[in-house]
């Protein structure tokens, strides 16, 4: 009787098993047509661990909040689908959650519109978020376009993000994108951050005990520049902010920046090593930058602590098109700059050094021209959608002859063993034996051996 009665248990719990291995669902959506659903809220309330929400094109007002272990995707893109939020707020939430994909919408409001807020799209103790091929822009009163905080594994992939909101002074702006308090592992892949009509002042940055972060693939600009931060792309932060009593002190660190186009960026520097402790910036061109008075920007750790910024380096960039303006520049942090390790460098005709004497840089290239193959301020064309990211891009390919091919050091034999590897792909592309450098964008997708 014991064995048939401990069959039985063990039959049920399979039957169980079964049961609850329910294929995925996939829920429609069409605010204007026949489908089950009108909103996408409304999908995702009857929506299932492991479900897709498919959204047919139209414009959809309201504040998406998804749920864990959701696919929620735009039939047609950002070109055709939006979430609107006219009075203000956020478009989406991403708030304890985790497991989420969401895929091709055009999030934006009506700058100006509504109370203060945080951020357009915005993500609260979550982890393993991916958003991709997105629009995300015209962020409502004092909002950043993208806000996150306290997350883990955060993904944003070819998206297109402009235009945050007005800050309560009515003078400057609030951010493109916002990394602060506590984030680990937040990747920016193939997005481009941009300003229109002098909106907007910072485009992305990390603060407040955020480590490990890959920004590659990027294009950052054209920029206004104006504001009260006036470094559109930092790792780091100027300000103490919102660090507290991090531990360790330092209010962010292990930065990838690679196989980025910095272009038409003002204010006071393109780029800032704004007192992380280790910051790698390789692989990446610079182009047109009226930035002044120098390119980039070292600045002490501003934490509690304070201190200088520690392991940082600058290596296979493109420095071009800048006239006679200096690269570097330390801010008040002599220390800083000592700890910035430069290598392998291209520097167009005039271009001055700053505060490191170029002739002292192992492997620099001086006085050349890159020679790109169709290099060009971008201008943003709503209607070509996330895929006209990678067309600027390829035009600053360098041409036959170029005095950078080949002129390149491998990166992971000059950084050792400060190069970070948190986030895997910031292995990917590093490692091959005999591999000849480029100077200048490099794809860094092979996995590294």
């Amino acid at each position: 009787m014991a064995k048939i009665r401990t069959r039985s248990v063990i039959l049920l719990l399979a039957l169980s098993r079964f049961v609850g291995s329910a294929p995925a669902a996939t829920l429609t959506v069409d605010g204007a047509g026949s489908a089950p659903f009108k909103t996408i809220s409304a999908a995702i309330a009857q929506a299932k661990p492991g479900d897709t929400i498919r959204v047919k094109p139209g414009t959809y007002q309201e504040t998406v909040r998804p749920k864990s272990h959701l696919r929620i995707v735009s039939e047609k893109g950002p070109t055709h689908t939006s979430v609107f939020v006219p009075q203000g707020g956020r478009a989406i939430w991403f708030d304890h959650v985790e497991d989420v994909t969401v895929e091709g919408f055009d999030f934006r409001s009506t700058p100006g519109a509504g109370k203060p807020g945080d951020g357009l799209l915005k993500l609260d103790f979550s982890s393993d978020i991916t958003v991709r091929d997105c629009y995300v822009h015209d962020a409502p009163n004092d909002s950043d376009c993208i806000k996150v905080n306290d997350c883990r594994r955060f993904v944003l992939e070819r998206t297109c993000v402009w235009n945050p909101g007005r800050r309560l002074d009515g003078k400057s702006y609030q951010e493109g994108m916002d990394t602060r308090v506590r984030n680990f592992e937040v990747t920016v892949r193939g997005c481009w951050f941009f300003q229109q009509d002098g909106v907007g002042d910072t485009l992305i940055f990390c603060k407040g005990g955020c480590f490990d972060i890959l920004w590659e693939d990027n294009v950052f600009g054209p920029s206004a520049g104006a504001g009260h931060a006036n470094v559109p792309v930092q790792s780091g932060h100027q300000n103490a902010g919102e660090s507290g009593s991090f531990v360790p002190t330092y209010p962010s660190g292990r930065f990838v920046v690679r196989n980025n186009l910095f272009v038409g960026l003002r204010g006071e520097a393109a780029f800032g090593f704004q007192g992380p402790d280790t910051s790698l910036l390789y692989n990446n061109v610079f182009y047109r930058n009226e930035a002044n008075p120098s390119l980039l920007t070292v600045t002490d750790n501003p934490g509690s602590v304070g201190g200088p910024a520690l392991r940082l380096f600058c290596l296979n960039n493109v420095f071009a098109d800048r006239g006679d303006l200096p690269v570097y520049r330390q801010r008040n942090a002599p220390a800083s700059l000592r700890n910035l390790r430069t290598s392998h460098n291209l520097y167009s005709p005039g271009v001055k050094g700053g505060d490191i004497d170029l002739r002292s840089e192992p492997g620099a290239v001086t006085g050349a021209e890159p020679r790109f193959v169709d290099p060009k301020v971008p201008v943003f064309d709503y209607s070509a959608g996330p895929a006209q990211i990678a067309r600027i891009r390829a035009g600053f390919r360098l041409a036959p002859g170029s005095a950078g091919l080949g002129a390149g050091t491998d990166p992971d034999a000059f950084t050792g063993a400060a190069h970070p590897k948190a986030i895997p792909a910031m292995r990917n592309g590093l490692g091959a034996p005999g591999a000849t450098w480029d100077i200048g964008l490099r794809d860094f997708t092979a996995p590294a051996r």
